[in-house]
Order: C-alpha cells, then structure tokens, then sequence
C-alpha cells in the first residue's frame, strides 16, 4: 500500500520533530563553554610545514556523556575530522589543522551520546597564512575608506582603531576578526602590501596596523608598565596581537613613521627608534625583520627631514635586523 501525505499531515509532523530539535540544540547550548574555538574569519599562522593548527576547547557541563566532535570542510568537501570522549568533569580537548593557502576553511562541532548527535557550533572562513604588524602615523595606516582600497577575500585583519587618528582608549570588548578594512583598519599603504603578498606567496596574509595620525617617535616608543595600557600605542597593537593569537607567531614588523620630527625633534629620532626596536623584539620575539620606509620629501621648508632619512638609511645599513628603503617615486 502506498501512503500519501496530505500538506497538513506534513505540517503536523514537522512542526512537533523542528520544535524537539530546537529544544535538544538549545539544551546542548545550555550546556557547553567553549574556552578555545575559532572566530569566522579568523587567520592562523602557519608553521615551518605550512600548516596550522587549530584548537578546540571546552566544558560540557558535569556528568555529560557522551563525546565532541569536529569536522572541518574544505569550501563544501570534507577535510579532516576528530572526536574525543568527554571527562568527568565534562572538559575536551582537540586539536586540528589547517594548510595555509588560497582557501577559506567551515567547521561544526557537535554532541554526539549514542546514536543521536547535537549541533554545537558552526565557524565559517577560517585560514591559515602569516602575520604582519604595522605601525607609525599617518603614513602607515590612512586610506582605508577610499575608493580603491584593498579588501580581498584573504586580507584579515583583527580589531579597529577606536577613532580615525587611534589616540582614543581601545575599546577592550573590540576583538573581532574581519576582512581588511572592512571594518578593520589597514589603510592603503599596508593593505597594497598585504595584496602584493598574497599574489607572491599564494597564501591569506594578516596585517594589523597600530598606526596613529601624525604620532612621534616618542609617542610611539612610550611603555607604561601595562605592556597592554589601551591607552598607548605600544599597548593597543599588543593587546590587539595578544587577543588575536598572534603575538608569538607575527613574521615582520613595519614602521613608517618620522614625518613628525622633519619640523622638530630629529636629533633624537634615531636613539628612540632603536630603543623602540629592542622593545618590539621582546614583544614580538618571532619577528624576523623590522622594515624601516624612509620618509617622502616633504614641502615647505622642514630642514630636519634629511637628518631623519640619513638616521635611517643609516641603521639599516649597520643593523642586519632591519631593512631600510626608500619611499620617493611610490605612488
């Protein structure tokens, strides 16, 4: 004999089956704190082997049974998958991992008790690539509403400045993963060389800039003894990198900044930046180089913009750690 369903007798048997799954997912929710697990959007960095590895944590609530499990895809296509048994206490642990290239990463977790399985949480457009930290005024971070500027499916960044010239107090709840300036800001300057790498390397890049309009040397340079003071320079691109995951793993440091001692305070610039240079090892201890552009050509009548540009093609020259080049005749 064969049976056939009337619209109302679907609709009757439906709705009773979507409100007992809603019900299981939010009982599952309830129950559940996630301690490590990506954000959409979210960059890992690579390793020596090109790969990335990404963590899953947790607590299902006491006494749970049962066990989580993960499934990463590859666009739609399944990639890898693990499961581990739930302890006592209710904590996992998982470890996956991810190749960095020109492709964004989905992943579900679940519940699994038995035969029956609850949806836990969905991440979309995870990646693995490198990082790069940006920082000084204007020059190094301005452009990120114009027209043209660079927002490519693989350009990440985390956070945003608090305002457009970054001297107001980081909000420390901003902790958001995003394509580059949107709404992230990385600005022309550092988003052309962000496309620039990934169009080398074939690989997603991550560039957070911690810029700030027309800024000294010594307002970048200054340390309170907060290393994440969201009130200072230094402080705001640490706890951005710190909260991002990035801190240990960033390739180069770039700074593009001296503008503002070409009418003021040039004697001083190159003792401060390489105090400032020692710092950023210590805070970023992987960074391999520190890139110095040297400053434009700028109008009117700044004398001390030669001593600035000598200052650094001269420590780049004695200093293998950091590299120097020009700026004039860029676009």
């Amino acid at each position: 004999m064969r049976l056939s369903f009337t619209p109302s007798i679907l609709k009757s048997i439906r709705l009773p089956f979507l409100f007992f799954t809603l019900v299981c997912f939010q009982l599952a929710g309830q129950q559940i704190t996630f301690h490590q697990i990506p954000q959409d959007l979210q960059l890992y960095p690579r390793n020596e082997k090109n790969i990335a590895n990404i963590p899953i944590s947790g607590r299902m609530k006491a006494g749970t049974a049962g066990s989580i499990s993960v499934l990463i895809k590859k666009g739609k296509i399944p990639y890898s998958y693990a499961k581990t048994a739930l302890k006592t206490s209710g904590d996992f642990n998982l470890n996956l991992s991810i190749r960095a290239e020109l492709v964004a990463y989905n992943l579900d977790v679940y519940w699994l008790n038995g035969k029956d399985s609850s949806f836990l949480a969905h991440r979309e457009n995870i990646v693995a690539g490198d990082v790069f930290l940006v920082s000084g005024q204007s020059n190094s971070y301005t452009g990120k509403d114009h027209p043209k500027v660079y927002k490519g499916e693989f350009a990440r960044s985390f956070g945003r400045n608090p305002d457009y010239e970054n001297y107001t107090p980081y909000n420390p709840g901003d902790t958001l993963w995003s394509i580059s300036n949107s709404p992230s800001d990385v600005g022309l300057f550092a988003s052309e060389l962000q496309k620039l790498l990934i169009e080398k390397q074939k690989i997603p890049i991550c560039i957070i800039n911690g810029g700030s309009g027309g800024s000294s040397m010594e307002y970048n340079l200054f340390r309170s003894t907060n290393p994440y003071d969201l009130k200072t320079s230094s402080g705001k691109l640490n706890y951005r990198a710190m909260k991002a995951g990035v801190s240990q793993q960033a390739k180069a440091f770039i700074y593009r900044q001296g503008e503002n001692e070409a009418s003021g305070n040039a004697p001083e610039w190159l003792a401060n930046f390489k105090k400032h240079s020692e710092l950023l090892k210590k805070e970023f201890p992987n960074i391999q180089k520190i890139y110095l552009p040297q400053i434009n050509i700028l109008h009117g009548e700044l004398s001390l913009q030669s001593w600035i540009r000598e200052g650094q093609r001269s420590i780049a020259n004695e200093n293998n750690f950091i590299r120097g080049f020009a700026t004039i005749g860029t676009k």
